[in-house]
C-alpha cells in the first residue's frame, strides 16, 4: 500500500453554539421583520380602503347633485316653453317633441330647448311640434 502521508486520528468538535445563537437571532428579526411589514401592509390596506370610501362617496354625491341639477333644468325649460306657447297642453307636446328629439339626434334637451325658444321667439314659431321627433322638424 502506498504511502499517504501522514494521517491524523481522533475525534473532531466543533463549537457551533455561536453560529446557532446568531441563527436564532437572525430568526427572530426575520419574523419580528416580517411582522413589521404585515402590520404596515394592514394599515396600507385600510387606508386605501378609507380612501376608496371617501371617493365612492364624493362621486355619489356628486351624482346625485347631478340628477337633481339636470331635473331643476329640465323643470325650467318646461316653464320656459309653458310661458312662451299658448297653452300648457302646447308646451307638453313641445317638450315631448323636444325630448324625442334629442334621442333622436343624440344632443342635449336643454341646448334643443334653447334652440327651440330662439327660434319660437324669433318669430319662426312655424316649425310643426308633435310626438314624431325630427321627422316633424323636417316637414
Amino acid at each position: 500500500m502506498p504511502d499517504r502521508g501522514p494521517t491524523l486520528r481522533g475525534k473532531l468538535t466543533l463549537n457551533t453554539s455561536p453560529y446557532q445563537k446568531s441563527l436564532r437571532n437572525a430568526r427572530k428579526q426575520s419574523r419580528s421583520t416580517f411582522s413589521a411589514i404585515q402590520r404596515q401592509s394592514q394599515a396600507l390596506n385600510s387606508a386605501f380602503r378609507r380612501s376608496a370610501g371617501l371617493i365612492g362617496g364624493f362621486f355619489a354625491a356628486r351624482t346625485i347633485k347631478n340628477l337633481f341639477s339636470a331635473g331643476e333644468s329640465l323643470e325650467s325649460v318646461r316653464l320656459s316653453l309653458e310661458g312662451l306657447l299658448p297653452s300648457a297642453e302646447a308646451a307638453d307636446r313641445a317638450f315631448r317633441s323636444i325630448d324625442a328629439l334629442s334621442v333622436e339626434v343624440k344632443q342635449d334637451i336643454n341646448d334643443l330647448s334653447k334652440a327651440f325658444v330662439v327660434l319660437e321667439t324669433a318669430g319662426l314659431g312655424s316649425i310643426k311640434v308633435s310626438d314624431r321627433g325630427a321627422a316633424s322638424l323636417r316637414a
